[in-house]
């Protein structure tokens, strides 16, 4: 094996030549099962149970100055406890893109298919309320049992209430916790008519909005006890704002896409497997990564 010598620029050029190529073949697969024979991957063997996580974040758009919204989706069914505070997840899979919400759910479907969720006994869809992730869930997983997550539940309450009703704020958050959300949504309502200040009145007006949108979410604590988005939040730590999100970074749009895809590869355990297909494919370019 010969070692080569590149410069950053030269590594970075290739990394978006890697990724492009890995784009291409999603889009092929995308519109293969969406827009031309409506043909679907193989998928995995029926499980008892799928858990579907969804969030989002930004990063600086270098050409608009502006954001973009890096989109994450992971599935998994089983975990393992291996200490206090973490559990390592065993069969996980993750999508991720900077293309718009369309794409996304469709790109996020051909993940779920491979990965059996639609053949699930039971499905466990968990996000943070946000209206866009919501309504996938209602188009795409209707069938699952939507849980709020928690902690984003919790902020919000306390948010709106402030820290000078933290012992409110607490009393609301256990009731949510026991998914009483219409003797929630009753409290919030009466503290809207006895509010006098306008700011804080519109605060608990968004907050009975937002319970209210997702009082499934809220109410299936019973059914299931709680679930936290914390595997896909972390998901999206790792492969987003690690890499794309450091202090002064910002990103054309199709250099950040490309990585993004390539660095799928890494979370998903298919980087050996890629190269060692792509090395095979021309024995002759001396290289392995």
């Amino acid at each position: 094996m010969h070692l080569l010598k590149a410069s950053a620029q030269t590594i970075l050029d290739m990394a978006c030549l890697e990724g492009a190529k890995l784009l291409e073949e999603d889009e092929k697969e995308r519109k293969t099962a969406f827009d031309t024979k409506a043909v679907f991957p193989a998928g995995a063997a029926r499980k008892s149970l799928a858990i579907v996580q969804v969030d989002s974040t930004g990063i600086n758009d270098r050409k608009s100055g502006s954001w973009m919204d890096a989109k994450v989706g992971i599935i998994y069914s089983r975990s393992a406890k291996i200490s206090k505070q973490r559990n390592l997840i065993l069969d996980k899979n993750i999508y991720a893109t900077l293309d718009g919400i369309e794409k996304f759910k469709q790109n996020f479907y051909l993940s779920c298919h491979k990965m059996g969720v639609f053949g699930a006994a039971t499905v466990i869809f968990v996000a943070d309320g946000m209206p866009w992730i919501k309504k996938l869930q209602k188009e795409m997983f209707g069938q699952a049992i939507y849980l709020l997550d928690p902690w984003h539940l919790a902020k919000n309450i306390n948010l709106a209430y402030g820290k000078q009703n933290s012992e409110i704020a607490d009393t609301l958050t256990q009731l949510a916790y026991y998914g009483e959300a219409a003797s929630l949504l009753e409290n919030i309502k009466l503290d809207i008519k006895r509010c006098r200040d306008p700011d804080k009145k519109e605060k608990l007006r968004s907050l009975y909005v937002y319970i209210r949108s997702n009082r499934d979410g809220i109410e299936n604590y019973k059914k299931v006890g709680i679930l936290g988005s914390g595997v896909v939040e972390k998901t999206v730590d790792i492969l987003v704002a690690r890499r794309f999100k450091l202090r002064g970074m910002s990103w054309y749009d199709k250099n950040a896409a490309k990585l993004l895809r390539l660095r799928l590869l890494k979370l998903n355990g298919e980087w050996d497997s890629y190269w060692e297909k792509r090395f095979n494919e021309n024995p002759s370019r001396n290289f392995r990564c």
